[in-house]
């Protein structure tokens, strides 16, 4: 990496590739919730949305948000240089209210797709004890949810002193500790989600090969895993001081695709009934072909 002084530093630029990565997953997640609505409403004839559904269609509007602010972020001087964005106060101030609406969406949105989760694993859960313990996880993760919301918002007192360059961090909360504590629990969380459903899973009254797919798909949820402990890893390599808007700039992102993949696995069980038909007609054209005279 190039360093202050260098020729060419003030023109390095993450922008581009944080726009890529941050806009494909979002266009990957709106593309799942697609599918699965279809299913469920087109193929199984659901009458009205399950609590899952509305929980994840609202994850996703806020997730929508949270990618438009991504945006705003980099258009503000994320992923150029902090050198870059103090020649340019007004644009690195608007770079940090963008930072701080968007964390706040980033809390809010991590929530809102674990509670679609374990309003899944609720749903198929047997009566005892395994559906009071996902009530009580659930339980949990709201009240934790709505700590990690207020924490964002209200990171300094006054909220403005949290874009303000004189005074920064005069009057704020540390906030590295704050999404360490809440970066942590959110992966001991994802932990404890991904092993939840088995139990449940393994006394359902269906085949084996069936059972075998859905713990399959939702097997996927350790994508929504990785990207949260890599995103815990960004966090402690970056201390909070020097070069943020080069250095950390990946933070964000990876919180969105965490998030997007939060919303591809708790859809992926949905669209299998999708997948089927679609297996199901394309062997059904293919035996019309090798039957029919050529």
């Amino acid at each position: 990496m190039l360093k202050y002084g260098n020729r060419g530093y003030m023109e390095e630029d993450k922008g581009p590739m944080l726009y890529k990565i941050t806009f494909s997953f979002l266009a990957a997640a709106i593309l799942m919730v697609i599918l699965r609505l279809i299913s469920r409403w087109y193929l199984l004839r659901a009458q009205r949305p399950t609590l899952s559904e509305n929980l994840i269609i609202s994850s996703l509007l806020i997730d929508i948000t949270s990618c438009i602010l991504i945006h705003f972020q980099i258009n503000t001087g994320m992923g150029k240089h902090i050198e870059y964005s103090r020649a340019r106060p007004a644009m690195l101030v608007e770079s940090m209210k963008m930072g701080l609406a968007q964390n706040a969406c980033y809390q809010a949105l991590i929530g809102l797709v674990k509670l679609s989760i374990l309003a899944q694993f609720h749903q198929i859960a047997p009566p005892g004890m395994q559906k009071k313990v996902v009530f009580w996880v659930g339980v949990f993760v709201s009240i934790l949810t709505l700590f990690t919301v207020s924490a964002a918002i209200f990171q300094c007192i006054p909220m403005s002193a949290a874009w303000d360059l004189e005074n920064f961090p005069k009057g704020c909360w540390n906030m590295m500790e704050v999404n360490f504590f809440t970066s942590s629990m959110s992966t001991f969380l994802d932990i404890c989600i991904f092993i939840l459903p088995f139990p449940s899973m393994m006394k359902l009254q269906i085949t084996f090969k069936k059972k075998t797919t859905l713990s399959l798909a939702y097997s996927m949820g350790l994508l929504a895993l990785v990207c949260s402990i890599i995103r815990l890893r960004n966090i402690v390599h970056f201390n909070g001081e020097g070069d943020f808007t080069y250095v950390a700039s990946m933070v964000p992102v990876w919180g969105a695709i965490e998030c997007n993949a939060g919303i591809i696995c708790a859809s992926f069980p949905f669209i299998l009934p999708l997948i089927n038909r679609i297996n199901g007609f394309a062997a059904q054209k293919l035996t019309k072909s090798r039957l029919s005279p050529t």
